[in-house]
């Protein structure tokens, strides 16, 4: 799920009132696993929603 303000969100972006302060904050959804293999199904489904354009 992606939130600005629910801190229980995968992917988070805080609301911050300096555009040099802005950040992606991310919550891996298990700490037993491979953190490569999560970060990699992230980015893709990032890059997914990017491409089809699917607002969040």
């Amino acid at each position: 799920a992606y939130s600005a303000r629910n801190r229980s969100a995968s992917i988070r972006i805080p609301y911050v009132s300096s555009p040099k302060a802005r950040r992606v904050e991310v919550r891996f959804p298990d700490p037993t696993g491979n953190p490569y293999l999560s970060f990699a199904a992230l980015l893709m489904a990032g890059l997914d929603g990017i491409k089809n354009k699917i607002h969040p």
